[in-house]
């Protein structure tokens, strides 16, 4: 991760590099693990099939 570009109440976001591309990673806070697992689960739907998201 290389550097914050936000943060609010579920977490932050980060850009950072993963196989030589830039991406956006988030990191939610620990209390919110149910928040995580709600949006893995949206993540994981066919129509979230997307190149860009991991």
């Amino acid at each position: 991760m290389i550097q914050q570009v936000g943060k609010g109440r579920y977490g932050e976001v980060w850009m950072g590099k993963w196989r030589g591309e830039k991406v956006a990673v988030k990191v939610f806070s620990t209390p919110e693990e149910a928040s995580w697992f709600r949006e893995t689960e949206i993540y994981q739907t066919v129509l979230m099939r997307h190149e860009n998201i991991l």
